[in-house]
């Protein structure tokens, strides 16, 4: 096996975690509509953690390139922090 691969079983879960975390997001977006800034927290942080396991398990960035991996997930907080502004702002 590759360094920075993961076995099939790890993947497989990966996926699972995923794909729960992303209908969390489209099931608090049904239930709570247009929610308040709470809300956007809350899905700021389910995608905060998508974009972990993203960047960990499936762009192979758990065992090296510690570098790339702290500029994903700056770049994914910038955008996270602008939407959240946004959403504060419209409010």
């Amino acid at each position: 096996m590759k360094s920075g691969t993961l076995p099939k079983r790890a993947t497989t879960r990966a996926l699972a975690i995923l794909l729960t975390l992303s209908a969390s997001t489209v099931g608090l977006t049904l239930a709570f509509g247009r929610g308040g800034l709470a809300l956007a927290c809350v899905i700021a942080a389910i995608a905060a953690c998508k974009v972990r396991i993203v960047a960990l398990d499936f762009l192979g960035l758990r065992n090296s390139q510690a570098t790339m991996f702290i500029a994903i997930s700056g770049w994914a907080a910038i955008l996270l922090l602008v939407a959240l502004a946004q959403r504060l702002l419209s409010s």
